[in-house]
């Protein structure tokens, strides 16, 4: 599928990922969009070659048809080199296996079976690489090993297009290391307690959840999930300094940029949260704020929404869709169409809520539509109970309805009410108590007088 003429910049592009994940990338990028096929085949054959992946190799070129220059001819030497590697690694691996079974030794089994994984991976073979990471977790000693493999066996399910595990998995990864109360190694204590090679366990079991949380997201992103995906991404980001900013953005690249997590973490934001969700949970979060630094235009996005400037908003928004369509995971089965409906629709309704009645002519320069498209947006949020309005088709308003107005008086006469009731009930007592002589009358102005001495008139 075509999706226009994207502006994005293939070389900065591809250098936010790494491995599998640029060449499975640039390949997508090649059949989505005409222009930039030929560049982008480029790019992941040369990528490619710099793996073990002859299969996949071979597709690229496949797909390129001799319009690459010197690159898109088969360097068959390279293959043959490669897969007698394979042939010789595969045997070598599996009768060291075999030979550290027998010495019962848990951590290196679980090596073992992780070095397979990593394999069985690098070939393209994802079956049999989750296979074996699913295995290694048998040999796990201490939670940081339970936390990398369950982010292993995340990468390649994502890989593989099974998103369905993708979260069990996460929610692993999530309860593998203990509750931080608890002095251990593999947990994330403060900086003081801990040794050089202990700091570094911990740096490096916090950058992995932090992946982990990530692929959630775009997980539950992809099944449509939009509001779940966003807590996912915004989970990412919990300390706003630059130092951690880096290590992650080292960290990341496979299967996803640390700029996609603030740009699908932004989007999935504006198009589900509340106002006061939205500045609570992203505006008002330094740690996220400091994401959203890696992609100027989505921050500006995200500000021009929250101070009503929709028409410069869904300006940047149209300017972003084309290089976001391209997206491998996120580009596919519509989902930018329906969060950007969604994010029109809020801010449509962000846009009446304030007002009894609102020009539709004046409407229509801001969401940049015509009348007849306008009215049909209109209708669908009326229809769907999102605005309490009607519509003057002759006098081009829209007019809030008043039920707001009449629940407010509803609930001002039944405090008169209750106000009036309290003061009969005050009187009626007050009767009683006069009746039975528990209320003594008031003293008069000449007894008063007497009492403290005075003359009487």
């Amino acid at each position: 599928m075509s999706y226009g003429r994207p502006s994005i910049d293939l070389e900065s592009y591809a250098g936010l990922y790494k491995g599998r994940a640029k060449i499975l990338r640039l390949q997508h990028i090649a059949r989505s969009a005409p222009n930039l096929e030929v560049d982008a085949l480029r790019l992941a054959v040369a990528e490619a070659k710099e793996g073990k992946d002859t299969v996949l190799y071979k597709s690229l070129l496949t797909q390129l048809d001799g319009r690459g220059g010197p690159l898109s001819i088969l360097d068959e030497k390279w293959v043959t080199e490669r897969d007698i590697w394979a042939v010789k690694e595969l045997d070598k691996l599996r009768r060291e296996l075999e030979e550290i079974k027998e010495q019962n030794s848990k951590e290196a089994v679980r090596t073992a079976h992780t070095d397979l994984g990593d394999f069985f991976h690098s070939r393209g073979k994802l079956q049999q690489a989750r296979g074996e990471y699913l295995k290694s977790r048998d040999y796990c000693v201490i939670p940081g090993h339970t936390l990398h493999v369950c982010l292993r066996t995340i990468v390649v399910s994502i890989e593989a297009g099974d998103f369905a595990n993708v979260e069990n998995y996460h929610h692993l990864a999530e309860h593998a290391l203990p509750d931080p109360s608890v002095n251990n190694v593999a947990q994330v204590p403060t900086r003081s307690s801990l040794s050089a090679g202990q700091s570094n366990i911990a740096k490096s079991a916090d950058l992995a959840l932090s992946l982990a949380r990530a692929c959630a997201g775009l997980a539950l992103l992809v099944r449509g999930r939009y509001m779940d995906a966003a807590h996912r991404f915004l989970s990412v980001a919990t300390d706003p300094s630059e130092e951690r900013t880096a290590a992650l953005q080292s960290h990341f690249g496979d299967p996803l940029s640390l700029e996609d997590v603030a740009t699908l973490g932004a989007l999935c934001a504006l198009a589900t949260f509340t106002r006061p969700e939205l500045h609570r949970n992203v505006i008002d979060k330094p740690a996220f704020r400091g994401l959203l630094e890696l992609v100027p235009d989505v921050r500006e996005l995200i500000s021009d929404f929250y101070a009503s400037r929709y028409t410069r908003c869904l300006d940047t928004l149209e300017l972003l869709k084309p290089d976001l369509r391209l997206d491998l995971y996120v580009g596919k089965e519509g989902h930018i169409d329906r969060l950007y409906a969604m994010i029109r629709q809020k801010a449509i309704v962000q846009y009446v809520s304030p007002f009894l009645s609102a020009d539709l002519l004046r409407m229509e320069k801001v969401f940049k539509t015509t009348g007849p498209k306008l009215e049909a947006e209109l209708f669908a949020l009326i229809e769907s109970g999102d605005i309490q309005a009607r519509i003057d088709t002759q006098k081009r308003a829209l007019y809030r309805k008043s039920e707001q107005t009449q629940a407010q008086a509803l609930e001002e006469a039944v405090e008169h009410g209750e106000e009036a009731f309290n003061d009969v009930e005050a009187m009626v007592l007050r009767m009683a108590m006069i009746k039975s002589g528990l209320v003594l009358p008031a003293p008069s102005f000449s007894r008063a007088s007497s009492a403290l001495g005075g003359v009487e008139p």
